[in-house]
């Protein structure tokens, strides 16, 4: 892995998923409180859940 570089890169060629955009942007703009109990008991079909929920 060390020796590994990127050649001929374009920055204009990187693309993301509409829903990774959007999955950004929620983020970017909600802060978590890594303190709240019901942090740590979602699960990921519920993360995912109130997420799709959040930006619908």
């Amino acid at each position: 892995m060390e020796n590994l570089e990127v050649q001929n890169f374009e920055p204009s060629k990187v693309m993301a998923h509409p829903r990774v955009l959007a999955w950004h942007k929620f983020w970017s703009c909600n802060s978590i409180n890594l303190d709240d109990p019901s942090f740590d008991e979602m699960d990921t079909e519920e993360a995912i859940s109130q997420y799709w929920k959040s930006v619908s």
